[in-house]
């Protein structure tokens, strides 16, 4: 992937440069282009094809999500509170070889109960229940 296939498909997607930098901030933690590696311009880059289409996902998607975003994330330094680092966590843990968090759709039920899992673990390592 290039930052020249990802400034093409932000114009396609008609994207403005202040939503632009705040999709990059919200999926990387990186505000620029020229700071993202190419695992990073691909989840950039499936994002901005996906602008604007209704998406339909999984349930376990949903959950994985739902886990990272009310569990996992808040809890984590502002540096890996992005979708790089929980792309990283899922293929870790499942040893799937996704390159966009847009593929969590792709994990069979197994791995995607790994992913789960694995996320509710680290969310309550983080921040145990006092109950």
């Amino acid at each position: 992937m290039t930052i020249a296939a990802v400034k093409i498909a932000q114009k396609e997607a008609r994207m403005g440069d202040a939503e632009y930098r705040s999709l990059l901030k919200r999926l990387t933690g990186k505000t620029s282009s020229t700071q993202l590696d190419d695992a990073e311009l691909a989840i950039v880059y499936g994002a901005l094809k996906n602008a604007g289409k209704p998406l339909i996902h999984k349930p376990t998607t949903g959950k994985i999500w739902a886990l990272w975003y009310n569990e996992l994330a808040p809890y984590l330094p502002e540096r890996e509170r992005n979708g790089a680092y929980l792309l990283g966590i899922v293929n870790r843990v499942t040893g799937a070889n996704l390159v966009s968090v847009a593929g969590f759709d792709l994990l069979d039920a197994k791995e995607a109960h790994v992913a789960i899992e694995t996320l509710k673990a680290k969310a309550n390592e983080l921040n145990p229940c006092p109950f």
